[in-house]
């Protein structure tokens, strides 16, 4: 056939999630795939006779669906890992959260321990994981889980390899405590300070005017089926659309790399007695 008649699909592009009962897009399932196969097997059930196959026929037939994207948006993490994910709205002034005691129950206390934690300068909150720890009755050694955000505000470091940040903290009944490298500050509680030497707590920072997410993965099992369109490359002005009506995908991996990111997607296609079939393809291109 003349080489203009050729017909097929180019790299594939997009990819999208639907809800199957009401074939409604899923909010935020809108992204990027790097590549997408649908396998179409066959098991055969040969009629043998004196030795030679005589007649065949297909036994089992199987439509897998398979691509690789590299969007982990909250969304497909709710989709594909059956995640809880938890809303975080903007906060200007940044915030420090999820404070609570790790050990012991002396350090993280309204009377005689740290009370509560605050921002104290906006410009130098460190985005990140935090522990405090008792060095002494009204002391206490902060440590840090990561420096990802340590060039925000004035550039600090680890103080050395136990990964303290900046000095000692004295904590003073309802006073508080500057801890500067962070932009934080550490109030004491209201009665006298006398916490327990090895005791610790946790804290989260977050930076002003950022929005986000927490993302639970619980290991639950309730998947849902969903369905699939998937958008290849335009090719000499042809849009292809290729419908895929119901599948189940259960398990979403994290695959961390130097380059990008990425995870894959293996499921096989349930037939969708309504559509009449496993899935439709659209394609168009001009006269």
């Amino acid at each position: 056939m003349p080489k203009t008649d050729e017909r097929y699909f180019r790299m594939a592009k997009k990819a999208m999630f639907y809800d199957r009962t009401n074939k409604k897009p899923i909010k935020g399932c809108y992204f990027k795939i790097n590549d997408c196969k649908i396998e179409d097997k066959t098991d055969m059930d040969p009629l043998v006779i004196g030795g030679e196959t005589v007649a065949n026929a297909v036994k089992k037939r199987t439509m897998t669906l398979s691509f690789t994207a590299s969007s982990y948006r909250a969304e497909v993490y709710e989709q594909l890992a059956n995640a809880e994910v938890t809303d975080k709205t903007s906060n200007v002034a940044g915030e420090v959260i999820d404070l609570a005691n790790f050990k012991g129950t002396s350090a993280f206390k309204a009377t005689t321990g740290v009370a509560s934690m605050a921002v104290g300068t906006l410009a130098e909150l460190k985005e990140g994981f935090y522990m405090g720890v008792v060095t002494a009755a009204t002391k206490v050694k902060i440590y840090g889980f990561g420096d990802q955000s340590f060039a925000d505000g004035t550039l600090i470091q680890f103080v050395d390899d136990t990964y303290m940040i900046g000095s000692e903290i004295t904590i003073v009944a309802s006073t508080p405590a500057a801890c500067t490298a962070l932009g934080i500050t550490l109030t004491g509680g209201s009665g006298t300070i006398g916490m327990t030497v090895g005791d610790s707590f946790t804290f989260y920072i977050r930076r002003g005017s950022v929005v986000g997410e927490e993302i639970l993965i619980t290991g639950d099992t309730d998947f849902a089926n969903i369905g699939v369109m998937l958008f290849p490359d335009k090719y000499n002005g042809e849009y292809t659309v290729i419908d895929c009506f119901n599948f189940l995908a259960a398990g979403l991996g994290l695959d961390i790399k130097d380059t990008w990111s990425s995870y894959t997607i293996s499921s096989d296609l349930i037939k969708d007695e309504t559509e009449g079939g496993y899935y439709r393809i659209y394609r168009n291109r001009p006269v």
